[in-house]
């Protein structure tokens, strides 16, 4: 199922008030947070791509990833504070298992440290403490590996969108779009971030992305949604010069 929400009861109460007609949307927050990065992130972790990021062999980064490790647990069982901030009470080997926000703080400029930032600004976001969970996914951005970088662009683009700030959300989604060009998450980016736009009132902007996803790949998933995003826009799904010519 394509995961295209925007906080959906705020943003459709928000028109309501206006009078306008809400866009068509799938899921709200909570539901689509685990596809921006955690879940493939997650994969990587547990499944044995962790050792990509060992053949750093900085000793900071392999603590690092070792605290990651005993903290992700908690994550995943949806004890987000206790994520974040740590198990005093339980020691692992003897050492204690500190949480996200130690992790990054105390791990600065690893790549485990910028994993961490991620996981840490999911599980901010999950508890809607948006602001804070911004400058973790900025720090996440900075890495190297692509799928963290993609999780924390998503995770920016999660917080403009979570302020209304539909514009600057859409920017980010097309960004991700850009850098995930040849993997099989580019539609669906592009989809967002034109739904994003045309939730901003950049019709133009919005019109050029769903035209895209039509005239490249017009029998797919998504065309579907960008066909009626076109239909919203009052735009020919089939632009007239390309009519001209057949």
């Amino acid at each position: 199922m394509v995961q295209v929400a925007k906080l959906e009861k705020q943003r459709v109460r928000k028109q309501q008030q206006q009078g306008q007609q809400g866009i068509p949307v799938v899921e709200e927050v909570k539901q689509y947070a685990p596809w921006i990065g955690w879940g493939i992130v997650g994969v990587l972790l547990l499944v044995g791509g962790i050792v990509y990021y060992v053949q750093n062999r900085h000793e900071q980064n392999r603590k690092a990833l070792t605290a990651l490790s005993r903290i992700l647990p908690y994550f995943e069982r949806g004890e987000y504070q206790k994520a974040l901030e740590g198990d005093p009470g339980k020691r692992i080997r003897g050492e204690q298992v500190i949480g996200l926000k130690q992790i990054v703080e105390q791990y600065s400029g690893t790549p485990g440290a910028q994993i961490a930032a991620l996981f840490a600004g999911h599980a901010l976001t999950l508890q809607g403490k948006f602001d804070e969970a911004n400058s973790y996914y900025e720090t996440a951005y900075e890495s190297e590996a692509l799928d963290v970088r993609l999780g924390g662009l998503g995770g920016i683009g999660t917080v403009s969108d979570a302020a209304f700030h539909y514009a600057e959300a859409a920017e980010k989604w097309e960004e991700m779009a850009e850098q995930a060009k040849e993997r099989s998450e580019y539609q669906r980016y592009l989809l967002y971030s034109a739904q994003l736009y045309e939730v901003a009132k950049q019709s133009e902007k919005a019109e050029q992305l769903y035209r895209e996803i039509v005239l490249t790949t017009p029998f797919s998933y998504y065309a579907g949604f960008a066909k009626s995003g076109l239909v919203r826009l009052g735009k020919a799904i089939v632009p007239e010069t390309i009519e001209s010519q057949e």
